[in-house]
């Protein structure tokens, strides 16, 4: 990574649309690299997040379908 115009082999208009691009090329750089490395334990981030909630959960959490931000199939079914 480093020029974004380089990376994409492309010209911007303006700075407010190259930030705009290099904010949105970063994001799913880092997500690859979160895929890559949960893969490796059988996880997506996604349930790597709702592990993290239950473990730092003083009680035991319901969730409610109005209370999801983020639905993802691949949520659902967490494999041990």
């Amino acid at each position: 990574m480093g020029d974004i115009s380089k990376d994409v082999n492309s010209s911007f208009k303006d700075n407010r649309t190259k930030a705009l691009i290099n904010i949105l090329y970063t994001a799913n750089w880092i997500t690859g690299k979160q895929n890559t490395f949960f893969a490796k334990f059988g996880l997506s981030p996604q349930q790597y997040n709702i592990l993290r909630i239950l473990r730092g959960a003083d009680k035991p959490l319901t969730m409610h379908h109005n209370n999801i931000i983020f639905y993802a199939f691949y949520v659902v079914q967490i494999n041990h």
